[in-house]
């Protein structure tokens, strides 16, 4: 088998891969960037993004790579042709994110203490969720439209609604 290396100063902390396009998106913290590979072998593209980049989440229908920079409290939108930052979303003490790709949300969690949030993708709206934990990690159920929190070091789950936002 063939592989691709994609850094060796800064071990990669989140990774996708795009079925549709055959890359993958490897995001590296320290240095503020997402290397893209394309194939086994194939080259590999250098994207800088932000500081402290953490998370990737991939839109399965659209193929876009949505990269959270801790950093700068933003994340950078992905286009899979092109390789390019297409759009910049402010996430203010963002940590990770999961999106709901048939209602078009990213949800967005928070530092320790802060409330996580929402981010409407076709408005660009950012909503607080008062969660009661941060989201230290978190997961979409697409089909029941909920969101699922668990704080840091919290010993409960968070179940919120998506279409009120509330627990």
């Amino acid at each position: 088998a063939v592989t691709a290396e994609v850094g060796v100063t800064d071990g990669p902390k989140g990774v996708v891969v795009n079925t549709r396009n055959g890359k993958a998106y490897a995001a590296f913290p320290d240095l503020g960037i997402v290397k893209i590979v394309t194939g086994a072998a194939g080259p590999v593209v250098t994207l800088k993004t932000g500081a402290n980049v953490k998370n990737l989440t991939l839109d399965p229908r659209s193929g876009r790579v949505y990269a959270m920079n801790r950093g700068p409290g933003t994340i950078s939108v992905i286009d899979p042709d092109t390789d390019a930052i297409i759009d910049t979303l402010k996430a203010d003490r963002g940590s990770l994110t999961a999106l709901n790709p048939v209602t078009n949300k990213l949800y967005v969690s928070a530092s320790t203490g802060t409330d996580p949030s929402v981010i409407d993708l076709e408005t660009k709206s950012s909503t607080t969720i008062h969660a009661g934990t941060e989201g230290n990690a978190l997961s979409v159920n697409v089909k029941a439209n909920k969101i699922y929190f668990v704080g840091y070091e919290d010993n409960f789950l968070t179940v919120v609604d998506g279409v009120t936002n509330e627990p």
